[in-house]
């Protein structure tokens, strides 16, 4: 695909992502409304600055699949072996999922 003048947030995922009981992502624009709602010094981290240059990477064209799996990435402790990573991890997905049932239920 060719680099698109301004991003596409609607361009869909290959498969939607499911938060159980929270939400189902299941676009570019899902995965960057998720993102605002992190505290800004969690998005300040690396890892969650990758999947934020990855889906700003696939809004102008790039390939969706690399933000899906840099999404998945960053919340899926299982992934990786580090203990002490997959604990910040694990608070990290359990805010995201408050704030959501927050922001569902404010509605």
């Amino acid at each position: 695909m060719l680099p698109l003048a301004s991003p596409d947030w609607s361009r869909e995922l290959p498969r939607p992502l499911k938060i159980p009981t929270i939400a189902t992502l299941r676009t570019l624009g899902d995965i960057r409304a998720l993102l605002g709602h992190l505290p800004a010094d969690r998005r300040a981290q690396s890892t969650w600055r990758h999947v934020a240059d990855r889906l700003h990477h696939a809004a102008r064209g790039g390939d969706v699949n690399e933000a899906v799996t840099s999404l998945r990435l960053v919340g899926c402790p299982a992934c990786r072996n580090n203990t002490v990573m997959n604990t910040i991890d694990q608070i990290g997905i359990l805010i995201v999922i408050v704030l959501l049932v927050w922001l569902l239920l404010s509605k």
